[in-house]
């Protein structure tokens, strides 16, 4: 009699413990591509931001005549440079409040009283300026720095939630701190505030923090007309991180600017990036999550993605706007 063999049935322990490793093989060969499209789903969708805020710059100098200004209470920066020092009664506001309802958010820029500081209270006892502060807004967030898809806040100096932002106008290439520092009449500059190293209130690019410091009391203006440089060779903006800079508020004018003169990514040697956010001298300046550079909007409405080894001279010519410095490439 011929035994027949029982067909057989599930694995051996040998044999699922193969399909398990090569299924592990599978998902670790996959997840960086995974991550990489997502990454470049990002970033795309980053550069589209910096595309409206420099559109929302030109729309608004078409109404205006001239670009939007950073202003406040210089007061303010006597309790620290921040928003501020547990003291919500100073004045001022940024670039970005100003552009609001060019980027869909009229609404909430309805509600802001601009002559009255944070705190102010209104007759139906309400704080419209604080919370707009608090606002988070879409199109002033990075999606690569945004954690699990969540739009955390900042907190300064353990006294307002703020808003924070992941874009900040370009204030020029003059910083007394820099480490790359090099007086620009060394270099033959001779465009605005040729002279100045107060790249704060007294930037060479379209928008500088504001009139804290300037003698007249007036901030820095800026037309299309005073770009000689070429609007397609100028930056308006760039990215920052928040988390690496505490003076990343878009409703504030001492949040909302940075300089080219510290180098687009730049690290203090030994120094995380996210334990010197203090650090003012050294992080008032671009930066981004973007591996290997940064987007930026430019004076004609375009957008660069702008790489971290670009020559130094070279990135600090795009910062101003009338320096007639002789560009490499980018």
């Amino acid at each position: 009699m011929i035994a027949h063999r029982g067909v057989r049935r599930g694995f051996t322990l040998v044999e699922l413990l193969v399909v398990i490793a090569i299924i592990g093989i599978l998902i670790a060969l996959l997840l960086p591509a995974v991550q990489a499209a997502r990454e470049a789903a990002r970033r795309i969708s980053c550069t589209n931001n910096a595309k409206q805020l420099a559109l929302a710059l030109h729309n608004y100098h078409q109404l205006n005549k001239m670009f939007p200004i950073n202003w406040g209470d210089s007061r303010s920066l006597n309790a620290g440079t921040q928003i501020e020092s547990n003291n919500d009664q100073y004045n001022g506001h940024s670039w970005l409040t100003a552009i609001l309802p060019y980027v869909e958010e009229e609404a909430l820029y309805d509600t802001i009283e601009c002559g009255q500081p944070i705190g102010w209270t209104n007759s139906a006892s309400v704080q419209p300026n604080k919370l707009a502060l608090q606002r988070q807004i879409a199109t002033f967030r990075c999606p690569s720095d945004i954690p699990k898809g969540t739009m955390p806040q900042a907190m300064y100096n353990g006294a307002l939630d703020v808003g924070v932002t992941n874009y900040k106008a370009c204030a020029g290439s003059n910083w007394e701190h820099s480490p790359n520092r090099t007086r620009k009449q060394d270099r033959g500059y001779k465009g605005r505030n040729a002279n100045q190293y107060n790249g704060l209130d007294k930037g060479d690019g379209i928008i500088c923090r504001g009139a804290a410091n300037n003698a007249n009391g007036n901030p820095t203006v800026t037309a299309i007309r005073d770009i000689r440089d070429g609007t397609v060779h100028t930056f308006a903006l760039g990215e920052a991180v928040p988390k690496w800079c505490n003076w990343s508020a878009w409703y504030w004018w001492n949040g909302s600017t940075a300089t080219c003169a510290i180098p687009l990514n730049y690290e203090v040697a030994g120094t995380s990036p996210r334990n010197n956010a203090g650090d003012w001298q050294n992080n008032y300046s671009f930066m981004s999550r973007h591996s290997g550079g940064a987007n930026f909007g430019m004076c004609d409405g375009s957008v660069r993605f702008i790489s971290e080894e670009i020559d130094t001279a070279t990135y600090l010519g795009l910062a101003t706007i009338d320096g007639k410095e002789i560009l490499g490439e980018y």
